[in-house]
């Protein structure tokens, strides 16, 4: 996988602080009783237009939503016309700090590999836990490499 590593949020450029800013302002909103493992996620679109989402949890576990799929799909279903530019993903547990970096489960890696393809342009993403270091990758590929795609069913 191919990343920067930023130890700095202050060496982030304004644009991403923002989006990170927006995203950690959404951890409130998500909704994970049973596994205290709180998530959100702010799309900025090309226009500069931002969208959030949060981790919805569901008694019946498969029917949860992770806050990626959320923000992405809300995005595409009401600014179809819109590319994705960057997404970014934080989270939180009551217990304290997540030292390490967050990074998408597999489905949600498989949803902005899917994303990345229907808008034909490579969609950032901007990681953060609760520390001061971020990783950003340029392009949603690199989660996924070897991954499932359209080709295979032509």
């Amino acid at each position: 996988m191919t990343y920067q590593m930023v130890e700095y949020l202050d060496h982030l450029t304004v644009s991403d602080r923002q989006l990170l800013d927006k995203a950690k302002s959404m951890l409130d909103h998500a909704y994970a009783p049973y596994s205290q493992f709180y998530v959100a996620s702010a799309v900025r679109l090309q226009n500069g237009l931002i969208l959030c989402g949060t981790n919805q949890e569901n008694a019946s576990y498969p029917l949860s939503l992770c806050a990626e799929r959320v923000a992405l799909l809300s995005a595409k279903a009401n600014h179809p016309k819109e590319s994705i530019d960057t997404i970014a993903i934080v989270a939180k547990i009551p217990k304290g700090d997540i030292r390490e970096i967050i990074t998408p489960c597999g489905a949600c890696r498989q949803v902005i590999a899917e994303v990345q393809s229907r808008q034909n342009s490579p969609i950032r993403l901007l990681l953060n836990s609760s520390t001061e270091i971020s990783y950003i990758i340029d392009d949603a590929l690199d989660l996924l490499p070897l991954g499932f795609h359209s080709g295979f069913l032509t």
